[in-house]
Parts: structure tokens; C-alpha cells; sequence
């Protein structure tokens, strides 16, 4: 539980640092997070929130590191328009 940060990269479009939060319960094995970043893209510069969580199925697989996992989450706008749904895959650790 606490602060994550990384970077974010979409394909011949942009990369962007991104930060945020992380928690995880044990008791209920589940996973919720969030951060922002910064898309530049047609020459504009906007920040966009994801909120995230991984489902119940794919919690241990992520504490060990040893199976891909699922994340779901959604994107919106700083102005709370709603981007869109992504479906992100953690690979796991070899």
C-alpha cells in the first residue's frame, strides 16, 4: 500500500511519467489503484486519470509474480468525461 510510479508509453504517440496510489487488501484479495499522466497527443498536452483495480481471480497470481495477470480499469478526462474502459495484462516475473 502507498505511492506508485513508473512511466507510461503509448506507441509512436507519447510517453509520459505517471503517479499515483496503490492499495491492496489481503482480507478481501483485491487490489485498487490510481494515478495520472500527462497525454500529449494532435499537439496538445492533457492530464488523464486512471482508476484501476485487479480482480479477485488474478490477486494471488500477482503477489507471487509467477502467472500473467488482469487489470480493469477507466479513464477520464480531468473534467470527469469518462475516455473509456481499459483492460491492461501484468506479465508475470520470470
Amino acid at each position: 500500500n502507498g505511492r506508485i510510479e513508473g512511466s507510461i508509453e503509448v506507441p509512436n504517440t507519447f510517453t509520459s511519467p505517471l503517479d499515483g496510489n496503490a492499495f491492496c487488501s489481503y482480507r478481501d484479495s483485491s487490489c485498487h489503484f490510481s494515478f495520472d499522466i500527462v497525454a500529449h497527443e494532435n499537439g496538445q498536452d492533457y492530464t488523464v486519470h486512471y482508476d484501476g483495480r485487479i480482480l479477485r481471480e488474478d490477486y494471488a497470481k500477482i503477489k507471487m509474480g509467477l502467472q500473467d495477470s488482469t487489470i480493469k480499469g477507466q479513464a477520464t478526462l480531468e473534467n470527469g468525461q469518462i475516455l473509456g474502459e481499459f483492460v491492461a495484462i501484468k506479465k508475470a516475473e520470470l
